[in-house]
């Protein structure tokens, strides 16, 4: 199985897992364009990922490159170290956005909750970040060249 199909597998694996979170994106932000996605029939918002791809949702995350920069520059100056995450509260839904270089292609890595009863964000973040270096991983090899 190659890196591509470990990926599909693992984003798949995240959704289907009573975890909070509906959908799984990697994204190219300087172009603002879906890489790799979740496509599992069995979460909770199957739909959730085509509504991403296909509307500028995606396209508007390209404003986390620039946040990245300056906060990277921003943790230099106070010796806090580089930028990695960001969580945005919506009405109905959580975005958990993990923001990292791949070469030059700055790749954002989004997990999405379509917010239900008993979903807490405190949940969705232990989860979110219990399966990123295992979705990073993947991503740079595939990538990261």
């Amino acid at each position: 199985m190659g890196d591509r199909d470990k990926l599909q597998e693992l984003l798949d694996k995240i959704v289907e897992t009573d975890n909070g979170i509906d959908a799984v994106f990697v994204c190219d932000l300087k172009e603002g364009f879906a890489l790799e996605n979740s496509s599992t029939e069995k979460g909770r918002a199957p739909d959730l990922v085509n509504t991403l791809k296909n509307s500028e949702v995606l396209t508007n995350m390209s404003v986390f490159q620039t946040v990245k920069r300056n906060m990277d520059e921003v943790g230099k100056q106070t010796q806090h170290g580089e930028f990695k995450s960001t969580f945005l509260r919506l009405d109905k839904g959580i975005f958990v956005l993990y923001v990292y270089l791949a070469g030059n292609m700055p790749i954002g890595i989004g997990f999405v909750n379509t917010t239900q009863p008993n979903d807490s964000l405190a949940r969705m973040v232990f989860f979110c970040e219990k399966n990123v270096d295992d979705v990073w991983s993947l991503v740079e090899s595939l990538y990261g060249k």
